[in-house]
């Protein structure tokens, strides 16, 4: 009898607390003046949502959502989409409304309420359809650190943080620094492709936290002095691409100004490449990405060679002439090399030992390459994609190709002088396949039919005989099929007796 008194109490008092339990009111983080505050910012704009935007984030296109439309009184705003809070004080720390969809302009401050979000740390607003002067009162949120507004169409000046993202806006006149006179805490600072104009500021020099400044599309208008960066020892990227200055970037010069820098973009501006000046300091050893498209170069640069750890390399659209140096390819961390639109007219020739062996892309269209397509190509075993468009090789496609198969993506190879037969069994992963404008003859290769992911395919402008490939269709992801003059023939339906049975030609 006792134990069922055991029980039974036992069982009461389990009853007792799951009740108390549901009962208990659920907890709600959100302060109500910080819930006021971010309804009166919403007030303030609009949503404008079409079926025809598209959002650019980190490099992908995405569909905009409307976050503020899950704001609501009278809720928990912790739980409002793009809304973080601090599981312990229930204070809004980022506010997240990217690609949101939002209209309007800005009235010269942020609403005053705005002032009790006095715990933010993020403010994301990048790609929607904001304008106007940014609030000069953006210090009142003084634990705000990182302002992200890319691509949106604001004007004026801006406030002093951590991180500062204002590219793609209408950025224009004197560029302003709050506090600059202070020690500043920016560490990166992106204003590419505004209309800024006139001389850069000397006092840049004194944000000497940046480890990533973005200046590209600036129309200096005129001289800037170079040297005023030397001060920003901190530096890992340094963008400077298409500035309209008169003066001449010596390269060794700029390296030398460093010892941390990984990324340097100096495409569009005049770069001197073999430097005049008596800099004794060698070039900071860590550029891993090396950007000079467009720079007015005649000779291949010398100094990269010492660059070690160099994976990314950019010099096309320059005037450089004679042979793409043997040196080149025994950098050892080497993944992506653009040569194109230079007048090259041959690769050294190498030896096979000691080649990069994580090469990926490699670009040399539109050069006055001649000859046969130099064997040592098809020791890059990595090789994603390989474009020698439009130059002058001729002889066969190598078939050493053949041990590219694994990884080979992309192949374009379209308006040169080669002959022969497409070879039979290679390039199986391919995406894309162009040999257009060449001399190839013989039969499409059978082989093609396993090509199970070729999206593209174009032969024109050869002289393959051969009956129409109706076998092609088999390959379900083949979007593009470009046959146009050559000597092919015959019916263009499947034969029935193929269709009947579901075959394919071998």
């Amino acid at each position: 009898m006792s134990s069922i008194h055991i029980t039974l109490s036992f069982l009461f008092l389990f009853i007792f607390k799951f009740q108390e339990l549901f009962a208990a009111p659920t907890r709600h983080l959100c302060r109500p003046e910080q819930r006021d505050a971010l309804l009166e910012f919403k007030n303030e704009l609009e949503i404008r949502n079409s079926l025809f935007d598209m959002c650019n984030i980190n490099g992908s296109y995405v569909s905009p959502h409307p976050k503020t439309e899950s704001w609501r009184n009278y809720s928990d705003c912790c739980y409002w989409d793009g809304i973080k809070c601090d599981a312990n004080s229930g204070k809004v720390i980022e506010l997240d409304l990217s690609c949101s969809c939002l209209h309007g302009s800005f009235v010269g401050e942020i609403p005053s309420s705005f002032g009790g979000l006095n715990q933010l740390t993020d403010l994301d607003i990048e790609s929607n359809k904001l304008s106007g002067t940014l609030p000069p009162n953006f210090t009142s949120l003084s634990n705000l650190r990182y302002f992200f507004a890319k691509d949106n169409t604001f004007v004026g000046p801006f406030p002093s943080l951590t991180i500062i993202d204002l590219g793609d806006n209408n950025l224009n006149g004197t560029l302003e620094f709050e506090n600059i006179s202070s020690p500043s805490q920016l560490q990166d600072l992106s204003l590419e492709n505004n209309n800024l104009r006139g001389p850069i500021p000397r006092s840049i020099s004194k944000l000497v936290k940046l480890y990533y400044l973005d200046l590209s599309h600036w129309n200096t208008q005129g001289p800037v002095d170079f040297s005023i960066f030397s001060h920003l020892k901190s530096l890992q990227k340094l963008d400077l691409s298409h500035l309209n200055t008169t003066t001449t970037i010596d390269l060794n010069a700029i390296l030398s100004y460093f010892k941390s820098l990984q990324i340097l973009y100096l495409s569009g501006n005049h770069v001197l490449t073999r430097s005049k000046s008596s800099v004794s300091h060698p070039p900071s050893q860590w550029i891993d990405s090396l950007s000079l498209s467009g720079c007015g170069i005649t000779e291949f640069p010398e100094l990269l060679r010492t660059l070690e750890h160099l994976k990314r390399l950019d010099i096309s659209n320059n005037k450089i002439t004679g042979q793409v140096p043997r040196w080149l390819w025994t950098l050892p961390e080497l993944s992506y090399v653009n040569l194109s639109n230079n007048t090259f007219i041959s690769f050294e020739r190498s030896t096979k030992h000691g080649l990069s062996s994580v090469l990926k892309y490699l670009f040399g269209s539109k050069n006055n390459f001649t000859g046969n397509i130099p064997s040592f190509i098809c020791e890059f075993r990595s090789l994603s994609i390989l474009d020698l468009s439009n130059n002058n090789f001729s002889g066969s496609i190598p078939l050493c190709m053949g041990n590219l198969k694994s990884d080979l993506s992309v192949l374009n190879l379209c308006q040169n002088h080669l002959s022969g037969d497409l070879p039979e069994s290679v390039f199986e992963n391919l995406r894309s396949l162009d040999v257009g404008h060449n001399q190839l003859a013989g039969k499409l290769p059978r082989s093609l039919i396993h090509f199970s992911n070729l999206e593209v395919l174009n032969v024109e402008s050869n002289r393959i005989n051969d009956t129409f490939p109706f076998w092609l269709s088999s390959l379900q992801k083949l979007q593009v099929l470009v046959l146009r003059s050559n000597a092919f023939h015959g019916p263009i339906r499947k034969p029935r007796s193929l269709r009947e049975n579901h075959r394919h030609i071998p």
